[in-house]
């Protein structure tokens, strides 16, 4: 896959290993130091992004969706 952003990669490496929703990602960026320190992006890029990826099939929703998304 040829990535136009970064992040996608990224995201992509934090979800090859364990596939996880939105709000899950968007927790693991914020609760992790060295990957916020690597890594800026702010929470709703995170869904944004994450639902880019699904939709361009490059990655699918986890059984049970996105629950009820951010809060």
């Amino acid at each position: 896959m040829k990535s136009g952003w970064p992040a996608e990669n990224i995201m992509l490496g934090l979800l090859a290993e364990q596939p996880m929703p939105g709000n899950e990602l968007a927790q693991r960026v914020r609760g992790d130091a060295a990957l916020r320190a690597s890594w800026r992006i702010e929470r709703s890029e995170v869904y944004s992004l994450r639902g880019r990826l699904t939709k361009s099939g490059t990655t699918v929703e986890a059984e049970g969706g996105q629950g009820g998304g951010p809060t």
